[in-house]
């Protein structure tokens, strides 16, 4: 019971009451079935996925192990629920950029998936997504394209073309056609996602907020900055509601807000949002993340900048 309730509010993004009704199951759990008992094992995955959508990256990374030795202790090596902590624990890799570790674990995921599910199985198609997000990152397309392709073909067969599942990957091609600079393929994406995920999850949801944060890049790119910024203000509302002012992903929307400012020579306001960013990312992702960097590099060209145009 508390487990299905935790998994509303993950749904709806409300991720401290999902944390609560987990913590609750798991205590339940423990004291009837024991710490070794695969159930434990998928209560630790649930809080750690609150911890993770948080940006406790450390937290959820000690749980993820937790409930693997339990699942590999118990389920083995290459059961289906072995290889989705596999998954979770290379998504936590990701998101710190610890790019090759991250892929190690994706594809011992995708190797269980492929042999004990199918190669159609809705979970084959998350972890190809979840491999394709790792070469987008590393700027390797073609790689990204032909797994997304491939992970969309699945989803859309067994899920239906209005599963937010669905609409995750429409975003994640369009996030490869913007970053190749073909913004017309990408905004036509972005709307099919938008469109899906304002009905099925809502336009309070997290992922909705990385839809508005998508499109407004490519107005961005676009030199649109009035349409840039109206979407970003809108993620960022949604962000700071559901993750708070120090999560990550709120860090990007700042950092995304200066830039635009800085393209208009509002060096002033850029700078300040760009400080912002970069103490959020310097305390939850660490100095040495590509973000981290990226940030601190703008930061030091807007001070450049601010002070070439007379400022303090």
């Amino acid at each position: 019971m508390y487990n299905k309730v935790g998994y509303g509010f993950i749904h709806s993004g409300e991720y401290p009451k999902a944390l609560e009704q987990f913590g609750k199951a798991s205590a339940i759990v423990e004291k009837v079935l024991g710490k070794e008992h695969p159930n434990t094992a998928a209560t630790y995955n649930n809080i750690a996925r609150v911890y993770s959508s948080q940006g406790k990256s450390q937290k959820a990374l000690e749980l993820y192990e937790k409930a693997l030795t339990i699942q590999e202790k118990i389920l083995g090596k290459e059961h289906p629920n072995t290889a989705i902590t596999y998954s979770n624990i290379a998504i936590t890799y990701h998101h710190q950029g610890e790019y090759s570790k991250a892929l190690e674990l994706y594809e011992k995921a995708l190797a269980i998936c492929e042999k004990v599910l199918d190669k159609e199985h809705p979970d084959t198609a998350t972890t190809y997504n979840n491999i394709a997000n790792v070469y987008a990152r590393q700027g390797e397309y073609s790689k990204a394209l032909e797994l997304y392709e491939k992970a969309l073909a699945i989803q859309e067969k067994t899920l239906g073309k209005e599963h937010p599942y669905t609409a995750t990957t429409y975003d994640n091609i369009a996030n490869v056609y913007a970053r190749q600079g073909e913004y017309s393929k990408a905004l036509k994406l972005y709307e099919k996602a938008l469109a899906i995920q304002e009905k099925t999850l809502g336009k309070e949801h997290p992922n909705t907020a990385t839809t508005y944060n998508s499109i407004a890049n490519v107005y961005g790119c676009q030199d649109e900055y009035s349409k840039a910024l109206e979407l970003y203000e809108k993620a960022l509302a949604i962000r700071e509601k559901v993750f708070g002012k120090e999560h990550p992903d709120t860090a990007a929307t700042y950092n995304n807000i200066a830039n635009v400012y800085g393209c208009q020579d509002e060096y002033s306001k850029a700078l300040e949002l760009c400080e912002k960013a970069l103490a959020i990312r310097e305390k939850m992702l660490g100095k040495e993340h590509p973000d981290t960097i990226n940030t601190y590099n703008d930061f030091l060209l807007l001070k450049r900048l601010l002070k070439g145009a007379g400022g303090s």
